[in-house]
């Protein structure tokens, strides 16, 4: 496949031609994260994630102490097959099939971080799968039964793999009618601390922010963040344009 794009005009003829086959996935590909979380009533900012609170355990995106973890149902008739998206130890990116074996545990080795649990099967799911670490700290990641959450892990973190780097090119929240929902966009380089790079607020209606063309270099971390006095339901769905970094270059090169 033709993996030149240095005709490329616009990140929106590009993501047309990734989708038809002409960039070469290996060159380019499209991430499309969404999340929805049910906010305490705190000032304390939370994640934006499909997190439920299920044995006190907390939600740990970031593997940074290089856990082993395990993923399980908590159903023993979900056997079928699911795909894990998931950046490894060395940043690099890992997509894989793995038969879930109910509630017995299977255990992931050098995961950093996963970007997306989906179940490509026909089998409908009867429990809730997680990935979790194997002492029952945190869970890094999950799908839930049933709801918007069905078929696919629903959270806002997400990792940029190693030679890679993105450009966001749409965010969209949506608070529930009576959330006042202030929060951000957060990065971290590899070593660093997490930085606020964007505002995201919402007064009980939603907003949608397009052509922002804000840049994520290589090894990089991304969290949605916020909070509601007064607690309640918020949506939240970004998008990235994802290119091999001397792709990329071209492309940012032309749109000078």
């Amino acid at each position: 496949m033709n993996s030149n794009i240095k005709d490329i005009g616009l990140l929106e003829e590009a993501d047309k031609l990734i989708a038809l086959g002409y960039i070469d996935k290996i060159d380019a590909y499209k991430f499309s994260l969404n999340a929805v979380t049910e906010l305490t009533n705190t000032e304390n900012t939370q994640i934006i994630s499909a997190f439920v609170n299920e044995g006190n355990r907390t939600f740990k995106p970031f593997n940074d102490d290089n856990l082993d973890l395990n993923i399980v149902s908590t159903s023993i008739s979900d056997t079928f097959d699911i795909s894990i998206d998931y950046i490894d130890n060395n940043r690099e990116r890992v997509i894989t099939d793995i038969t879930l074996t109910g509630t017995t545990p299977i255990t992931l080795t050098n995961v950093y971080c996963v970007n997306e649990l989906r179940n490509n099967s026909s089998t409908n799911q009867a429990g809730n799968i997680f990935v979790t670490d194997i002492n029952g700290l945190f869970y890094q990641s999950m799908i839930l039964v049933g709801g918007e959450s069905s078929n696919i892990s629903l959270s806002s973190a997400f990792s940029m793999p190693k030679g890679y780097a993105g450009i966001i090119t749409r965010i969209f929240i949506a608070p529930q009618q009576s959330v006042d929902f202030k929060g951000g966009m957060f990065v971290r380089r590899k070593n660093e601390v997490f930085q606020y790079v964007k505002n995201l607020t919402a007064y009980q209606t939603p907003v949608s922010l397009r052509q922002l063309e804000v840049f994520i270099d290589e090894e990089s971390d991304i969290v949605f963040e916020g909070n509601s006095k007064l607690g309640g339901l918020v949506y939240a769905s970004y998008d990235i344009e994802i290119f091999k970094k001397s792709t990329l270059g071209k492309y940012l090169w032309l749109r000078k």
